[in-house]
């Protein structure tokens, strides 16, 4: 659900994949990994994938950690 991206700059699930699909964001990302290079996507591919990722919902797992074994 919305915003997307780890400081929630992206409103909407269209803007985090085009953002992405740009090879990275704006200067203001700060690093941008060089394995993160621009894609070009056809209208359809993109739609595709924003539909896939779209279909991507529920809660997330639990997160263990005050369940990790002494030791």
């Amino acid at each position: 659900t919305a915003p997307y991206g780890h400081d929630g700059r992206w409103a909407s699930l269209e803007a985090a994949v085009d953002a992405h699909l740009a090879g990275g964001d704006t200067p203001d990302a700060g690093v941008v990994d060089a394995l993160l290079v621009p894609i070009d996507l056809d209208v359809d591919d993109r739609a595709a994938l924003v539909a896939f990722l779209g279909a991507l919902s529920g809660e997330p797992p639990p997160i263990p950690w005050r369940n990790w074994p002494n030791g």
